[in-house]
């Protein structure tokens, strides 16, 4: 248990570096466009749609990120206010139902990667298959989170 709760926290680290690239990267891509159509009155056509694809990255390394930290809104004071063995059996529950929920999105969307991920962007030859990829990684890396939590709170009993 110790090797993947060291495993998640270099997840952390890797997924918050991906997600602070891809903040400071859409940052110095909105800044060039910017530059290049007010600056010398010649729009690049690349920059929105780079940056609209590094958005979905930065959406799901947010949710992974979130999910570690327990930031996502959840009802943890009507949990906590249901009798101890209610309030478990919900809370595990709910876990193993976003990790089935986790996994119907990682499959899909790696038939999604395999059927279009090969297809560049309209503007740059940057295959979709690169941004795509955040969907399966992050949920199969939430999914993760949550199976080691479920682990940890069955050892607790």
């Amino acid at each position: 248990m110790a090797m993947i709760v060291g495993v998640l926290r270099g997840l952390d680290w890797l997924i918050g570096a991906i997600a602070v690239g891809g903040l400071a990267g859409t940052a110095v891509v909105t800044c060039t466009a910017v530059v290049f159509r007010y600056g010398f009155n010649a729009a690049l056509p690349w920059p929105e749609e780079v940056a609209g694809y590094v958005l979905v990255w930065i959406s799901f390394a947010g949710a992974y990120l979130a999910a570690r930290r327990g930031a996502h809104i959840s009802f943890d004071g009507l949990v906590s206010a249901l009798p101890a063995g209610l309030g478990s059996l919900i809370d595990r529950a709910a876990s193993l139902v976003l990790i089935g929920f986790l996994s119907v999105i990682s499959v899909y969307s790696v038939d999604m990667i395999y059927r279009l991920g090969a297809d560049p962007l309209e503007t740059v030859p940057i295959a979709q298959g690169w941004f795509m990829a955040s969907i399966p990684i992050c949920c199969a890396a939430i999914a993760l989170d949550l199976v080691v939590g479920l682990v940890q709170r069955s050892g607790r009993r």
